[in-house]
């Protein structure tokens, strides 16, 4: 995992280079204000607020990626990436020893194997009437924790777990969903990407940004429109 150096620049420098810019192009200040803003929420924001580790309730860990046997019937591989996360959860646990424990199944499968973890809820895929297997986004683990303990309340203060890139997207699903949300204040996570993963949306940063960056401004929409 690499330092991420952090940059100087302010946010409402951001905020007014960005509505400059689309003054320029879309001609209308106050649009462009409004989508600037936007913009700046759910498009340039990649960090979320942290939280004193001594303050953590709960602990949820989202994977990134996985690697597929050649035998289609066996579970995938956790892969290298989902181990990074288990050790972060590992860290994170050590520190906070009395905390909640969940973890999308394959970051729980190696906190099982590498680390002997049993007391981790496992969020597992689902499947059809038809044996089909449902896609288990972001949304969907944090779905089924809230079902699970009867709502957010029963979370208190929670802490997320995800790779560097995908760990804002994860903070904002708890938050829309009414956790309280926070990434561990001095936790660093994973940076890298696996080339192998069975996911092609996550083998590199370039492709996973954007694919990250496509279901926000889709959540957006939604929200804006209602749909």
């Amino acid at each position: 995992m690499k330092e991420i150096k952090r940059d100087a620049i302010s946010d409402e420098e951001v905020i007014s280079a960005v509505t400059r810019r689309l003054v320029a192009q879309v001609g209308d200040p106050a649009a462009a204000a409004r989508l600037a803003q936007y913009l700046f929420d759910v498009a340039l924001t990649w960090r979320p607020p942290t939280i004193p580790v001594a303050s953590i309730d709960s602990i949820i860990a989202y994977s990134l990626g996985f690697i597929d046997r050649e035998d289609p019937t066996l579970e995938p591989l956790p892969g290298p990436i989902n181990e990074q996360l288990a050790d972060c959860m590992a860290k994170l646990v050590a520190a906070a020893p009395r905390a909640k424990r969940y973890a999308q199944w394959e970051v729980a499968r190696v906190l099982d194997s590498k680390y002997g973890m049993k007391d981790v809820v496992s969020l597992e895929r689902l499947y059809t009437d038809k044996g089909e297997m449902i896609y288990l986004s972001t949304a969907g683990v944090t779905d089924q924790i809230l079902e699970r303990e009867g709502g957010p309340a029963a979370l208190g203060k929670t802490a997320v777990i995800g790779h560097h890139d995908h760990a804002w997207r994860c903070w904002d699903v708890c938050k829309r969903r009414g956790i309280d949300a926070y990434a561990a204040e001095g936790l660093q996570l994973p940076t890298d990407y696996d080339p192998r993963s069975g996911q092609n949306f996550t083998r590199n940063a370039d492709v996973w940004q954007i694919y990250d960056l496509a279901i926000r401004i889709g959540d957006q929409r939604r929200r804006l429109i209602g749909a």
